[in-house]
């Protein structure tokens, strides 16, 4: 005992120590930088640049309030109409609102746009796709569509930076000019979405002279043939359709000159019509190269609600390089752009959102905003409101001046620092939706929205989940460490102790949610000492062992899986009547007398509910078969069920391994010498390999899998790679917290990963992957259905399925699970479900099964089947050898390296730290801490497995 309180004072000791001088060093950077001795990045924006800007024509920027980022003007007069339309289409006096947003590639492939349009549709109905391109190019790749035009049959044109004005192009940009009879584009909707109603098509004619068409629109129940005489600046031809999800326009009778057909829209019956228009490289003035009679007779048959501008990343760019390019003369520009939008559509708000930060190296090598586009966001700003144009602070808005280091760490950037990832165009599109839907709330004096966010702000407030990655867990067990040192010999007080630790951890995720694992608590207890009493009086129990199945489950598919189920049902019909979506249920509740709604398939999945539920059935089910007797103890019990190191992640534990060890006193708080070390290293390995994961997600595939239409093949695959990293590290990180945790506290967690890569087959696999989760299923559902004996292969397929559906639900997991359960069942058929003798046959049986595993992590990865598939034809796309950075490369290959060590080698580094003496231990702690550090991404990522 006393080498154990020598060996934990000394750790300590020098710990603190070392983390001083680290935390020392760190303290003296902002100093060197302030006295010049560092560089830093002060004086953004230089007084020559502050000279030019202000230079000329006074600019007077409107006062607003500092805590907004949406400047709209008193009473958002701004954006009055647009919220006027809205309300409107709350009422039903208008049918459709369209949102034009116009960008440069910030916004191509829908990269922000679509974060924008799901919102807005969520809220308001979805109103269609908007204006669709004729031509699918990547650039203007509109996700959510279909769009199956080849390129062949059109002569495309569109608006060139720096170009001049081109009577080819249409009144948003683009154009497809008709080269013959017979040409045809095409168009399909995905599964899910509200049907269409109304097709509009915009065309204009060569060099103004008159032409003539015909075309046949055909549909899946029919279709409709029109003429059109083509005269003037454009022409606009509307069809109205029955309900559909598909079209093809094939034109005939073209009379020469070719005329062009500028762009389609396609809508619903009611809601919000999102339209993208983007272009690459592309300045905000190059719209002025459209023909104004075009771009004026366009926008009125069009007659947007609202129009968004999202330039300045080019012009920045063209700022700095060029001396062409002043403040005074994108001044004259933009604000030019502005009043011609204006003259064209004098009723439709506009709102202009500033570009984001841009960097660039300085003379030190360190990267430094560039003042340029601080220019270019002020001045913005100033004519956006002096136009009465409303205007947003994108850069404010994502975190405010030097932040595009944290915001790409969290993978909100892409490899250029500039563009924004799938994620990032996410998250913004989120920030500035609510900001803009605040602000409508506000215009049409709803008090209540007021009030419900500043309730949600507060329950923000006060819940802060402990992550095992962060500093809050290291204090929090840290407490619990030391407490259970004191408290030694005292073992019914520390139960109670890391009970009330336990439920507090939980809390700090949801304190709302704490009643369901008291629920599960309650259940279990008294169904286990039920089962006991009636088989006491030789009855089986069942129909208790029936309640806890019932209940239990019921929760888990009441939370993961009411939603998914009602996805898959809806549209069947009993007795003839259709099964109603689960959208349009709702549950009401009061907060301070304010009446709420929460769809039912908006409610949120409690974490760790998959794996308590299991632990907890698991209890009631030994004690009905007789393998263990009912803990009448209610503390221990509830500490069995709620213990925090593995209460949200696992690994599952059995209550014969763990509920017997609090019988004998005191024995599941022995700690000694070789246990703290040993706990130490899970603790540092698993921060490790939790920060190593999450560096490979930021930088590698959660880039491809945010778009992988937009990466080569070569680089979808090495991020599949990457992905695999990612997920054991990930999850393999957190059980060896969790292990190392417990084992601080006295607890023995048995290992959850046994070196999965290095399986000879997927039956191997699942034997070192997941195994306290594997050991369930084959204890609890694989032998009762039979196991070995008889029908193996469908008892395969059903535990496969249902391991698939426990990970998530949607149709990604079950084919998942049911991949590997026709892998297993392949392999036993074959008999290549054992290791081969032959050394060369072995070999190849773990370079097979590897990548099996890796083709499945591509399905478990994506988040649905539209995705899946966009990563599989990305993968089979035509080749490309677009390679990921130097250093990503270095880590991937490096990290393979560390998974496929030897396991003598892998013995032999855990020997070597536990011989080490405290202080080496502690410095080697310090090291791995700011190895972390320096890797992390800015914002703490949860676990992925969090989410099942």
């Amino acid at each position: 005992m006393k080498e154990l309180y020598r060996r934990v004072f000394t750790f300590f000791i020098f710990l603190i120590f070392f983390l001083t001088l680290v935390i020392f060093s760190r303290e003296q950077i902002p100093y060197l930088k302030e006295k010049g001795i560092f560089p830093g990045t002060k004086d953004l924006l230089p007084a020559k640049l502050k000279a030019h800007f202000f230079a000329g024509k006074k600019m007077m920027i409107p006062a607003s309030p500092e805590k907004t980022n949406l400047y709209s003007g008193t009473q958002h007069k701004h954006l009055a109409k647009f919220f006027d339309a809205l309300q409107e289409l709350k009422s039903g006096k208008k049918r459709v609102v369209r949102i034009l947003h116009f960008g440069d590639s910030l916004i191509w492939g829908d990269f922000v746009t679509l974060g924008f349009k799901q919102r807005f549709q969520k809220e308001f109905g979805d109103g269609g796709r908007g204006l669709v391109p004729i031509v699918p190019r990547l650039e203007r790749r509109i996700l959510e569509h279909r769009n199956y035009t080849s390129e062949n049959y059109f002569q495309w044109d569109a608006i060139e930076p720096w170009g001049k004005e081109k009577s080819s192009l249409g009144f948003v940009g683009e154009s497809a000019r008709l080269n013959g009879n017979g040409v045809y584009t095409r168009h399909e909707l995905p599964e899910g979405f509200k049907k269409w109603r109304k097709l509009g098509l915009y065309f204009h004619s060569y060099s103004n002279i008159p032409s003539s068409l015909s075309y046949e629109l055909k549909y899946p129940m029919g279709k409709i043939n029109r003429n059109l005489n083509i005269e003037g600046s454009c022409s606009y031809s509307e069809v109205n359709l029955p309900d559909i999800d598909s079209v093809k326009l094939t034109f005939h009778d073209i009379k020469p000159p070719f005329p062009y057909l500028d762009i389609i829209n396609i809508e619903t019956a009611v809601g919000i019509a999102y339209s993208s228009i983007s272009r690459t490289s592309m300045e905000m003035k190059d719209l002025l190269t459209i023909p104004y009679a075009t771009f004026s007779c366009g926008m009125q048959h069009f007659q947007p609600d609202l129009i968004v501008f999202q330039f300045g990343v080019n012009e920045s760019q063209n700022m700095w390089l060029t001396s062409v390019v002043t403040p005074n003369y994108y001044r004259y520009s933009f604000e030019k752009v502005l009043k011609t939008f204006k003259r064209a559509l004098p009723q439709t708000n506009m709102i202009v959102l500033s570009p984001l930060e841009r960097i660039r190296k300085n003379s030190y090598g360190y990267f430094d905003t560039m003042p340029e586009v601080l220019v270019i966001r002020e001045l913005q700003k100033a004519i956006s409101l002096q136009n009465n144009v409303a205007f947003y602070d994108s850069l404010k808005a994502m975190g405010k001046q030097g932040k595009n280091r944290e915001l790409y760490q969290k993978g909100y950037l892409q490899v250029d620092r500039t563009h924004l990832t799938r994620k990032g165009g996410d998250v913004y599109a989120s920030i500035v939706y609510e900001d803009i839907f605040a602000a409508y709330k506000e215009y049409i004096g709803d008090k209540e929205y007021k009030k419900k966010v500043e309730y949600e702000e507060k329950l923000e407030k006060q819940s802060a989940a402990i992550l095992f990655n962060t500093s809050s867990y290291a204090y929090f067990l840290l407490f619990l460490f030391f407490l259970s040192l004191i408290l030694r010999g005292y073992e019914g007080i520390r139960i109670f102790i890391l009970l009330i630790a336990s439920y507090y951890f939980y809390a700090s995720w949801n304190p709302s949610l704490l009643f369901l694992i008291l629920f599960s608590t309650f259940v279990d207890y008294f169904v286990g000492l039920l089962i006991y009493e009636s088989q006491k009086e030789k009855k089986a129990g069942t129909g208790y062992l029936f309640i806890s199945l019932f209940l239990n489950l019921g929760l888990l598919v009441f939370f993961k899986y009411l939603g998914f189920f009602s996805e898959v049902l809806h549209g069947l019909r009993i007795n003839g009547k259709e099964i109603p979506a689960l959208e349009v249920l709702s549950m009401p509740f009061t907060v301070n007398g304010i009446l709420y709604s929460i769809k039912v398939s908006e409610i949120l999945l409690p974490v760790g509910i998959s794996f308590y539920t299991f632990q907890t059935l698991s209890y009631s089910i030994d004690v009905w078969k007789g393998k263990i007797q009912p803990e009448s103890n209610f503390l221990k019990f509830s500490l069995y069920v709620t213990f925090f190191p593995q209460l949200v992640a696992g690994p599952i534990v059995r209550a014969s391994d763990f509920l017997p060890s609090l019988k004998n006193r005191g024995e599941h708080f022995r700690l000694n010498p070789y246990y703290f070390s040993l706990a130490l290293f899970f603790i540092i390995t698993g921060l490790l390999k939790k920060t190593g994961a999450d560096w490979l997600g930021a930088n590698l595939s959660d880039r491809f899998f945010d778009n992988p239409s937009l990466q080569g093949n070569f680089y979808g695959l090495l991020s599949i790679y990457a992905y695999g990293l990612q997920i054991y590290g990930d999850f393999s990180g957190y059980t060896d917290m969790a292990i190392g945790s417990a084992m601080l506290l006295g607890f023995r967690l048995s290992l959850n990963f046994d070196r999965p890569y290095i399986a000879y087959s997927i039956t191997d696999f699942w034997r070192r992957w997941h195994i306290s989760l594997g050991k369930w299923f084959m204890h609890y559902l694989y032998i009762p259905l039979g196991g070995n004996r008889n029908m193996v292969y469908r008892n395969l397929f059903i535990t496969m399925f249902i391991c698939g559906l426990w990970h998530g639900a949607g149709y990604t997991f079950i084919l998942w699970g049911l991949y590997h359960g026709f892998l297993l069942a392949l392999e036993r058929f074959l008999g290549f479900n054992k290791k081969s003798d032959n050394p060369v046959f072995s070999m190849i049986q773990y370079f097979i099964t590897f990548h099996l595993v890796m083709l499945g992590w591509l399905l478990f990865r994506s988040k649905s089947l539209e995705l899946f598939k966009d990563a599989f034809q990305a993968l089979h796309s035509n080749l490309s050898l677009k390679l990921p950075s130097v250093d990503i490369l270095g880590v991937l290959f490096f990290s393979y390296i560390i998974v496929f060590l030897p396991i003598k080698l892998h013995k032999k580094i855990k020997e070597f730290w536990l011989i080490l003496p405290p202080s080496a231990q502690a410095f080697l702690f310090v090291i791995s801490l700011l190895v972390v550090y320096n890797l992390n991404t800015a914002e703490i990522q949860p676990f992925i497995y969090f989410q099942f």
